[in-house]
């Protein structure tokens, strides 16, 4: 059928993906905060790590399968500052659920950012596509 044909094209790479498919097939997803490591930029990694972190993962719940933070610490070349001060690694269990979370949660987890950092971060939501 057309839908294991695409069922199977997300398992090997072949299939671009369809937003309805996380629907159909609950594929997880992630989300992804960048935080730039910019000139004069600040980052209080104590807040965020023991305030910002723990009322994120009490707003979103059941809803995280996995959360990481990594903590930038070189860019590509040796001795280069880190494009980035801090990852976080968020595996959720739907976009609709992430949107859930973020349509009554998200203007307070906004609005705590400059409790921790003067750089607004750059978020990417992505499918798992292979793990």
């Amino acid at each position: 059928s057309t839908e294991d044909d695409a069922f199977r094209g997300h398992i090997d790479g072949t299939a671009r993906f369809d937003i309805n498919d996380v629907y159909r097939w609950g594929l997880m997803i992630r989300l992804t905060v960048l935080y730039p490591n910019l000139k004069g930029s600040r980052f209080d990694w104590d807040y965020y790590v023991n305030v910002h972190t723990p009322l994120a993962k009490k707003r979103f719940g059941d809803f995280v399968l996995k959360w990481e933070i990594d903590r930038g610490i070189e860019g590509e070349g040796s001795g280069e500052p880190a494009p980035y001060q801090v990852a976080a690694y968020i595996t959720l269990t739907s976009l609709e659920d992430f949107r859930k979370v973020m349509e009554e949660h998200g203007k307070e987890l906004k609005g705590d950012f400059p409790n921790y950092t003067n750089v607004y971060p750059q978020f990417l939501i992505s499918e798992i596509a292979v793990s």
